[in-house]
């Protein structure tokens, strides 16, 4: 699993350095982000049948202004590393563990609000795995700002939070095919 990991953090820091971000003007300003996102399954392959708890999927992603640009749509690189446990109570047989991914995010800005789509890919405990997510981003900050008294100094750190809801359907390897579920959840992010 170690060599794996190794590969796909290599390919993507390899798409990082030989990336270049050109400096034309864009109605999006390409930056770094961070989410912390928790969610939980709510719809189960059968194979699950048998795993009588699930614990929420928590994780962390990581942005890149590595992508393209124009106007309102983007498409940017992001990397991310998130846990999910299933567990049988009768004899604490589990399904889960640590995934570690790279893919690509596509969206639009409509207003302030930004819809966009999820696609990674990478390794999961039990073998590669692939998830494809729809995703709602709200300027959290703007809201914090218009509504409350904040001190100057605060404000461009305010402005850069962002509340995002989104559903994820991930497939993952077993010894014996391929398994999956569906979860829904939110993230807290911050630009930079």
């Amino acid at each position: 699993m170690l060599k794996k990991v190794s590969i796909v953090i290599s390919v993507f820091f390899m798409g990082t350095v030989l990336a270049q971000v050109d400096e034309y003007e864009y109605g999006i300003a390409p930056n770094y982000s961070i989410n912390l996102y928790t969610g939980y399954p709510v719809i189960k392959a059968t194979s699950f049948d048998h795993y009588d708890k699930s614990r929420p999927v928590a994780g962390i992603s990581i942005g890149t202004p590595y992508g393209y640009y124009a106007n309102d749509f983007y498409v940017n690189a992001n990397i991310e590393i998130f846990r999910y446990i299933f567990r049988r109570s009768v004899n604490d047989q589990r399904f889960g563990g640590t995934a570690i991914q790279v893919g690509l995010n596509t969206g639009l800005f409509i207003g302030d609000v930004s819809v966009s789509l999820t696609a990674a890919t990478g390794v999961f405990h039990a073998g590669t795995g692939f998830i494809g997510g729809l995703n709602i981003d709200l300027p959290t900050g703007e809201y914090i700002l218009g509504n409350f008294d904040i001190n100057e100094s605060l404000v461009p750190h305010i402005e850069a939070l962002e509340v995002r809801f989104t559903t994820r359907a991930n497939m993952v390897q077993k010894k014996d095919g391929i398994t999956g579920w569906i979860d829904g959840g939110f993230s807290i992010g911050y630009e930079f």
